[in-house]
């Protein structure tokens, strides 16, 4: 985070599961100096529950299942944690562990046991560009990336601040991240017709006011073959940095782990629509899919090396190897590769590189 971002910062209990309300998942609620509850009561001193929707903190409703007491816990900011003490029916968990009352610092999971739970984060509320942008909550950006952490919300700025660069701009990326995604992002920020193209120096000229994204390696033969193309923007998608250009760094899944559970319901209800046969029994009546904490928490825990399309290969697996009606941990020992997987794989591709818009990166 930047100097202003920390100082900024404030303690957030961010909503990484709900059992009933999948859709609560990025929603956060926000302890203060004062002791406050949360639990179905939305009494006079309950601890507002919040998103940020379009750019604005908007407050929701609290939890409706039954299962979650009026008043199920009581809490407070502490120094660096966020102090709760159990007052409900219901156990109350303290990354796996049950307490009656803690002390949850950042990246503590808190949760009612097999309803709903939150990670402690240390953040801003909102980014300075976020009340810009106005983007829906739970919803992708033009480049499918879905998720309220500062690495995104810096990436997207990033996109705002060069969107009308000319000539060649240099992208950033940890492997498996899809870098041509910010591609389409520059060129939907441009307001340009139609999407960004993969193009190669053997290829038809590209369309008039591209944006072309491509390799370094390809991106001589391609100015010294179109000279004269000064309507054409040019994205290298492997650079060094040390090139002169203008450069974006797109941020792995290892610095936004807080964007998981986001991306997860994102992937899986797609993933609902393009295999049916595969997701019906993981579905809730509304659409939603049945995942379980312990998926959620182990993939944002995950070690990725190729980030997005690992989350993708581990998102299938425990589709296909989940033994009850909701989805679960995967075994690191099992690698499962289907006709089905290879399918969806193939959805992700337009121009040969992996960028549908309508995923996550």
């Amino acid at each position: 985070m930047s100097d202003a971002t920390t100082r900024d910062a404030t303690l957030l209990l961010q909503t990484v599961w709900c059992r009933e309300e999948p859709a609560r998942v990025g929603q956060f609620l926000q302890p203060g100096p004062t002791v406050r509850s949360i639990g179905r009561d939305p009494g006079p001193d309950a601890l507002p529950w919040q998103v940020v929707d379009g750019g604005q903190l908007t407050r929701v409703d609290g939890p409706r299942s039954t299962r979650v007491s009026r008043r199920q816990l009581e809490v407070m900011a502490q120094g660096m944690g966020v102090a709760i003490r159990n007052v409900g029916r219901r156990a109350l968990h303290l990354n796996g562990e049950p307490i009656q009352e803690g002390v949850a610092g950042p990246g503590d999971v808190v949760a009612i046991d097999g309803e709903v739970a939150w990670r402690v984060l240390h953040r801003p509320l909102l980014h300075p560009y976020q009340r810009q942008a106005r983007l829906a909550a739970g919803h992708e950006d033009a480049g499918g990336f879905v998720g309220d952490s500062v690495p995104l919300w810096t990436l997207r700025a990033g996109v705002a601040r060069h969107g009308n660069f000319r000539g060649v701009l240099g992208v950033i990326a940890p492997p498996g991240t899809r870098p041509a995604r910010i591609a389409h992002m520059l060129h939907v920020h441009a307001g340009r017709p139609g999407k960004a193209v993969r193009w190669e120096p053997a290829d038809p000229p590209p369309p008039r006011h591209a944006t072309v994204y491509l390799r370094s390696v390809q991106l001589p033969r391609a100015l010294a073959r179109l000279p004269q193309r000064s309507d054409l923007r040019w994205v290298v998608m492997d650079a060094l940095g040390d090139e002169g250009w203008p450069i974006l760094r797109m941020p792995g899944l290892d610095s936004r782990r807080e964007d998981i559970p986001a991306i997860l319901r994102a992937r899986l209800l797609r993933l609902s629509l393009d295999e049916p046969a595969d997701m019906s029994r993981y579905l809730l009546e509304n659409g939603e899919v049945k995942i379980g904490l312990d998926l959620v928490l182990q993939l944002q825990e995950w070690p990725f090396e190729r980030h997005n399309e690992e989350l993708d290969e581990l998102l299938w697996r425990s589709v296909w190897n989940s033994p009850r009606s909701r989805l679960s941990a995967v075994s690191q020992a099992t690698n499962v590769r289907t006709a089905a997987w290879e399918s969806f794989e193939d959805e992700l591709e337009l121009e040969g590189e992996p960028i549908d818009i309508d995923l996550d990166l």
